[in-house]
């Protein structure tokens, strides 16, 4: 498959996560006037025709178009991963985290160039594997469900059984905001430095961020 168009791959963003250390539920925190959640959305709705959202209630969605579906198997990252995957009425799946401010619609193209002859297409920050910022075929959907069968969350403990192309850091480093593509909110110090990073963006980096 080489169609990397919106038509051909479904966004799946993860919002089941129990927001532990932020103390509060994150996804709708202010962060530079916008609610986190709607940072990752807005990219999304730019790049992707079918959107959905997997997360543990509906309710905080009710006002947006695209489905939500709670958890096949649920309390793991790997759980709204494979539900989504599950749902995607497309081969492939673009999946993402839904606590990152600086999604770079760059980075996400990259990846949806790569996705042919494999199963997975999964970036390297400087921190190691990203693997919920990453492409997903449905091909990948019986190594995760034995997984989950088996109570094994990891999801990088599946690429040994899966073809995955790996992205290292140095494919991306050229493209522009790749630094803070990937940062996650996790605390409240997190969220104070996504607020102190958005003021120094100058307006040509909002805008290929899909910021504004």
């Amino acid at each position: 498959m080489t169609d990397n168009s919106s038509n051909a791959v479904t966004a799946v963003i993860l919002a089941g996560g129990l927001s532990r250390r932020m103390g509060q539920d994150k996804l709708f925190l202010d962060v530079g006037g916008v609610p986190l959640f709607e940072r990752v959305l807005q990219p999304m709705q730019h790049l992707f025709d079918q959107i959905m959202v997997i997360a543990n209630e509906r309710e905080p969605f009710r006002y947006y178009s695209f489905p939500v579906y709670k958890d096949i198997y649920s309390g793991s990252a790997l759980g709204g991963l494979f539900t989504g995957l599950f749902h995607a009425k497309t081969h492939w799946a673009f999946v993402s985290a839904g606590d990152l401010p600086f999604v770079n619609v760059e980075v996400v193209n990259y990846l949806l160039s790569l996705i042919h002859d494999c199963d997975v297409v999964v970036p390297y920050s400087e921190k190691g594997a990203e693997p919920l910022f990453a492409c997903y075929a449905k091909s990948c959907l019986p190594v995760m469900e034995q997984a989950l069968k088996n109570s094994q969350f990891k999801i990088v403990d599946l690429f040994d059984t899966l073809t995955v192309r790996h992205v290292p850091f140095s494919q991306l480093a050229d493209i522009r905001g790749i630094e803070n593509a990937f940062i996650n909110l996790n605390c409240l110090e997190d969220l104070s430095l996504s607020n102190q990073l958005l003021i120094s963006y100058d307006s040509n980096e909002r805008i290929k961020l899909c910021l504004d």
